[in-house]
């Protein structure tokens, strides 16, 4: 099996299982893209709010050791920290997060804008 095919395999899983995830929040969709033209080809997570596309997520994938990884701010250590996947649940668990995150910050945004448009 080549590497980008492992790649394609992941991807084909994650997407079908995105409606299931986007599904638990009512007025977003999860969208994917991915771009295949790097040294570490990535699986991108983004989705639409009022014409905006915004970005939450971004999975890479190691071909030479065929690993899936991806950063996050871990805030016991004040550091972006590399998490590697060994499951498809994993991931699917990861995107789940990285979107509610996102969503947090969308809603404190909306709140910092209507405290100073007070």
């Amino acid at each position: 099996m080549s590497n980008l095919e492992w790649l394609s395999r992941i991807e084909q899983a994650i997407s079908i299982s995105l409606p299931e995830v986007s599904a638990r929040f009512d007025d977003y969709e999860i969208r994917l893209t991915v771009n295949t033209t790097k040294k570490h080809p990535s699986l991108s997570f983004y989705t639409e709010i009022d014409t905006k596309i915004f970005e939450f997520c971004t999975i890479y994938f190691d071909p030479v050791n065929q690993e899936l990884y991806s950063y996050y701010w871990n805030e016991d250590f004040e550091l972006n920290s590399k998490i590697l996947f060994t499951e498809l649940e994993e991931i699917i668990d990861f995107i789940y997060d990285a979107f509610f995150d996102f969503l947090d910050h969308v809603e404190e945004d909306d709140e910092n804008e209507q405290v100073e448009s007070s």
